[in-house]
């Protein structure tokens, strides 16, 4: 009987966040594992929007999800002009 790997909860909650934005009539989503190429971060999620309230939407959501699980957001960049942040 083989060890199956452990699940790595770091990727699992990148993968929570990109189903939320798709969730959220994203498209276009894409999530890019940047762990051997970034100092600074492991994974970078890409979702195109509708509009610009509705990335803010995105953006407010994901953000809660990532402090409901201990994870805020380090910074965030564009809210207010809302073509990407």
């Amino acid at each position: 009987m083989a060890d199956t790997p452990a699940p790595d909860p770091e990727l699992q909650f990148a993968i929570n966040l990109a189903r939320l934005a798709e969730q959220t009539r994203c498209y276009n989503v894409v999530l890019l594992d940047v762990r051997r190429k970034s100092p600074v971060t492991k994974f970078f999620l890409i979702a195109a929007g509708t509009s610009d309230r509705q990335r803010r939407t995105v953006g407010d959501e994901l953000a809660q999800y990532g402090k409901q699980n201990g994870l805020p957001a380090w910074r965030t960049n564009g809210y207010d002009a809302a073509k990407w942040i």
